[in-house]
């Protein structure tokens, strides 16, 4: 039981707190969720419109070294001469190539990413340099971009490699070359971009944590704000899907990838953010909700083991208090508290004795009920022979006298009368029919005492379907002949009058009053309240049965409050009153 009652509150504590919990965790998640998602977009787009114009910003600077030399036939035929391996130089040559380094470094100053630019005429063994002007090929210790050449990517393309110190007046730094043909075709232009300012600036405009920026083309990529590297197979599969934002597992772990498209070029701006640390606020939310509900599981399991044997204890006093009401013994009133078992205790210590003695007074009803109604059949009359001897009798008579004489007509009225006795004594029946077999009673008496004695009915005929206990009138009538009127009539005699009985019925409210009165000699009053006192005792009596038994069976079938009260005074007469609940079939 104390396992039951644990699982019951533990449950119970559960749903009060789990759910409500779980609601507002979970309605907060898609929130955020949505928020998320709209401004993870929104701030993607931001970040890499920001790189294409920076990027922007570098390839016009390309485009306008490009254009100078390649629109300008003079100064791409002085740079063929300078760079074609003779080192006496004119003072036009000299001159064109001062007025070219002054144009492209002022195009360097006015862009802080370029480092330097280089001018490589096809055919030739020397190159032109923005910082060291006329530079031979075989003294040229960074050679990687002119393996880069050789190799096509004079075309278009970039590189990632280390500037050394005779190139630049920096120790060695990490630059990206990117190459474009001129538009003459004479040569290429190569210019050299100081990814570290590029990392810092793109840096700034980075959003979250451990977000990664990537420039790539068709063959390489090149890292420009951190130190993660990604393989060239990830980034390849990222450059072939068909969107431009998506997630995908990169070494097991989910990104959120953006890519933009610079145009003019088959090149990408790739941004890469663990999912991790942008829905890190979600995942704070998930963590806090489980944490709220793992705290909410543990504070049930000890509110409801505290509950559970708190109920336990109480349900055994509960037992315990029906226990002893059960066999009697006293049971001690709890003290006062607001605790629910305490208050059943306190109800099952002033009820629970009453309950027994109900269904003890319950039970002893129902016996008094039967042994009534056997002794109201006993009483008046038992033996069924007696209805087989009368109906002899009556057959004998008519067969003598006619059926109109006297004794065959009182010979009728005990047949109908008798038959009405001995029929079911616990049934109920109505006013109608108590009414018609009384009269047959009273029959026989006027017959019996002609002369002597008078009766009168006064009712209204809706009376009759009022429900009624059987041989309920006739016992009155009865004691108000035998020891009302008979015992007065030398009395009655003098004043020339008769033995009166009046039988009247009225309703009063919801009650039905019937008075049974007679012209009798009365009662003393020391009977009179003898006979009241008989009325009001549950034990049989053994004196004024013909009063008590009727007054008893309308109180065992409808209530303490019906019931036969008796009014009398000496050498007037005496009034039987019946009061019944107005019940109809």
């Amino acid at each position: 039981m104390r396992k039951r009652f644990f699982i019951n509150s533990f449950i119970n504590l559960l749903l009060v707190m789990i759910i409500p919990i779980t609601l507002l965790g979970t309605l907060m998640i898609i929130y955020t969720n949505r928020y998320l998602k709209e401004d993870i977009t929104s701030k993607n787009q931001a970040l890499l419109k920001q790189s294409s114009q920076i990027t922007r910003l570098i390839f016009q600077s390309f485009d306008t070294v490009n254009l100078m030399i390649s629109s300008d036939s003079t100064s791409a035929r002085a740079l063929r001469r300078i760079t074609s391996g003779s080192e006496l130089f004119s003072d036009e040559d000299i001159k064109i190539l001062n007025n070219l380094n002054n144009s492209i470094n002022s195009i360097i100053a006015s862009n802080h990413y370029i480092d330097s630019v280089y001018v490589f005429i096809n055919g030739t063994d020397k190159f032109y340099s923005s910082s060291d002007r006329i530079v031979p090929i075989e003294k040229l210790e960074d050679s990687k971009w002119i393996e880069d050449l050789s190799s096509g990517l004079e075309t278009q393309g970039f590189t990632f490699r280390q500037l050394h110190s005779n190139i630049s007046n920096d120790h060695d730094k990490d630059i990206v070359s990117v190459y474009r043909r001129m538009f003459s075709g004479a040569g290429t232009v190569v210019v050299n971009i100081d990814i570290d300012k590029l990392r810092d600036d793109m840096e700034k405009y980075l959003v979250y944590e451990d977000q990664v920026m990537y420039l790539t083309d068709s063959v390489s990529s090149i890292n420009l704000t951190g130190e993660t590297s990604i393989e060239w197979d990830s980034m390849s599969e990222i450059l072939t899907d068909n969107q431009d934002e998506f997630t995908q597992s990169i070494e097991d772990k989910p990104y959120l990838i953006s890519r933009l498209p610079i145009d003019k070029y088959d090149w990408y701006f790739v941004s890469l953010a663990p999912l991790s640390t942008l829905y890190k606020l979600q995942y704070n939310q998930v963590q806090l909700t489980l944490m709220a509900i793992t705290i909410c599981v543990l504070i049930g399991i000890v509110v409801a083991a505290l509950s559970a044997r708190k109920n336990y204890k109480s349900i055994c006093g509960i037992i315990n208090a029906i226990e002893i009401a059960h066999k009697g013994g006293e049971l001690l009133p709890p003290q006062k508290s607001q605790d629910v078992y305490t208050y059943i205790i306190h109800n099952v210590i002033h009820h629970g004795i009453l309950k027994d003695y109900v269904d003890v007074q319950l039970s002893e009803k129902k016996y008094m009920m039967q042994t009534l109604e056997m002794k109201a059949l006993q009483y008046q009359i038992n033996p069924h022979f007696l209805v087989n001897t009368l109906k002899g009798i009556y057959w004998k008579s008519v067969k003598a006298n006619g059926i109109s004489s006297p004794a065959a007509r009182m010979t009728e009225n005990l047949l109908d009368i008798t038959g009405y006795y001995l029929s079911d004594p616990s049934a109920t029946v109505t006013l109608r029919e108590e009414i018609l077999h009384t009269k047959s009673y009273t029959d026989i008496l006027t017959d019996r005492h002609e002369g002597e004695l008078e009766v009168s009915w006064d009712y209204a005929q809706e009376m009759e379907d009022v429900v009624c206990k059987r041989l309920i009138l006739q016992p009155f009538i009865e004691n108000a002949f035998y020891h009302g009127i008979r015992p007065a009539s030398e009395e009655i005699k003098k004043y020339n009058s008769k033995g009166r009985i009046r039988i009247k019925i009225r309703q009063k409210a919801e009650e039905i009053i019937i008075n049974i009165t007679d012209n009798g000699k009365g009662m003393p009053k020391n009977k009179l309240n003898a006979i009241r006192s008989s009325l009001s005792k549950t034990e049989m009596p053994t004196e004024h049965i013909g009063i008590y038994n009727p007054h008893r069976r309308i109180v065992l079938t409808f209530g303490e409050k019906y019931g036969v009260n008796v009014y009398s005074l000496m050498n007037c007469g005496t009034t039987v009153q019946i009061r019944l609940p107005k019940f109809t079939f």
